[in-house]
């Protein structure tokens, strides 16, 4: 577990924040917790805030206001965001643009986790590696916020899914994972291979990084692609330059926060797709632990230690 000292991080009462032109408040029922959320909170990851800062990147909830000029929304409508820094807060300001009604089935809960996770995934495996029908998928991490959903979207998709975990079998078989190995850098080339055989991995979604990278890498068929997300594993690994090479292979960056700022329109196009399949019975976006944000020292210990078996919402 990462150090870190909970009276570092303090709930403080401030004036709620009022929306510039152009923005919604949301009333916050539910904000997720996720591995990055944590590390950032806690100062040890690569992009770093200015202080003070409020921590969070998700939230769900009612918008209880709206600023000049927005067109998008009203008060009451009910609403997921992207809120990256602000959303372990009772209420949050933020550009209508980053912001998407809920479905009418989906509660705040899911709607807290849906964006980040499931949004990183759909991304990296749409606009990224452009995965297809037919297909075989590597899963890192699959017990892991994005990782789980990287199985269920590959599914979706109508790829052929393997699930690298060290925990959750038996979640992963419920998420559609067509096989699960057990995630260890030192078997996983071996596990793996016997599965595919002599065809190859045509994708590896990697959001650990450390020494599960390079045995996934070299799974992959020539021509494949291998998309990195982050390294929840450890140290961020050096790949050896001359297994793209030979094997005609990607090695392909995904950075939701920069493709939102980046394709406001194309990030709007996914959330779409998700919330499609939500109403499909593709996606199920779930929770597995629920604190109150008077508890976040307990929700954060949790994450830090790798151990929640889902995804964690703090409820303010």
């Amino acid at each position: 577990m990462r150090d870190w000292h909970a009276d570092a991080i303090a709930l403080e009462r401030v004036p709620p924040p009022i929306p510039a032109p152009g923005q919604i408040r949301i009333r916050i029922k539910a904000t997720g917790l996720s591995y990055v959320d944590a590390l950032t909170a806690t100062g040890g990851y690569q992009d770093r805030p200015a202080l003070p800062g409020i921590p969070g990147s998700e939230c769900a909830g009612t918008i209880d206001a709206v600023g000049a000029d927005v067109t998008s929304f009203a008060v009451g409508d009910r609403v997921c965001a992207l809120a990256i820094g602000g959303a372990w807060a009772e209420k949050v300001c933020i550009d209508e643009g980053d912001a998407d009604l809920l479905p009418d089935t989906m509660g705040f809960d899911a709607g807290a986790v849906v964006r980040v996770g499931y949004g990183t995934a759909a991304h990296a495996l749409i606009d990224r590696v452009a995965l297809k029908a037919g297909e075989t998928l590597l899963v890192l991490g699959a017990g892991g916020s994005v990782g789980g959903a990287s199985v269920e979207i590959g599914k979706a998709l109508g790829a052929r899914v393997i699930a690298a975990t060290s925990r959750a079998h038996g979640k992963l078989a419920a998420l559609g994972a067509d096989h699960v190995v057990g995630g260890a850098p030192a078997t996983l080339r071996a596990e793996v291979e016997a599965i595919a055989e002599r065809s190859g991995i045509d994708v590896v979604l990697d959001p650990l990084g450390g020494g599960w990278t390079e045995p996934a890498f070299r799974t992959l068929r020539p021509g494949g692609r291998h998309a990195v997300i982050g390294f929840a594993g450890g140290a961020i690994p050096a790949l050896p330059t001359n297994l793209p090479l030979l094997k005609e292979a990607a090695l392909v960056g995904v950075n939701l926060g920069r493709f939102v700022r980046r394709e406001p329109g194309a990030a709007r196009r996914i959330m779409q797709s998700l919330f499609a399949w939500f109403r499909d019975g593709a996606i199920r976006p779930t929770v597995a632990h629920r604190f109150a944000l008077t508890d976040f020292a307990e929700a954060m210990t949790l994450v830090l230690e790798g151990r929640p078996d889902g995804r964690i919402v703090l409820r303010p």
